[in-house]
């Protein structure tokens, strides 16, 4: 056993739809689905354009911080592309922010259709969750017991 874990996840595709007349010079970029960052890459401090300030400068942002991740998350659905959406976006934490976000439209009604596909998406039964293989699975004394020993 080498302590790890094999799974298949689908492929995200990206595509581009044209650009407000008048709001923006790029397309706005929009997944098919939405995708899970592991937990440190959720919650990091990062250095990310404003995007919407003249100087556009970088800024330092918390995603560990509600405030912050609102913030970035509303840029990048309005502004990002593939790069920085793959990169910062997790799509459990932006379901969690979904109603609070201010994004305008049509970003807002592009991007609608796959939280509501993710909303709406079956979960997997409950016993798919577990670990299958006994060789791995630990009984609670065991947990306890390697608890005490750390």
């Amino acid at each position: 056993m080498a302590g790890w874990n094999l799974a298949l996840q689908p492929r995200v595709s990206f595509t581009e739809h044209p650009a407000p007349a008048g709001f923006r010079c790029h397309p706005v970029t929009v997944p098919d689905r939405l995708w899970r960052l592991e937990a440190p890459a959720c919650f990091r401090t990062i250095k990310f354009f404003d995007l919407l300030r003249e100087d556009n400068d970088k800024y330092w942002w918390d995603l560990s911080v509600r405030a912050d991740r609102k913030f970035v998350y509303e840029r990048l659905l309005t502004h990002g592309d593939e790069a920085h959406l793959m990169l910062y976006l997790d799509g459990a934490l932006l379901i969690d922010l979904w109603d609070e976000l201010d994004v305008p439209e049509p970003m807002r009604g592009l991007w609608q259709f796959v939280v509501d596909a993710t909303r709406q998406a079956p979960a997997r039964p409950e016993h798919e969750y577990g670990r299958r293989d006994e060789e791995t699975r630990r009984s609670s004394v065991q947990v306890v017991k390697h608890a005490d020993d750390g």
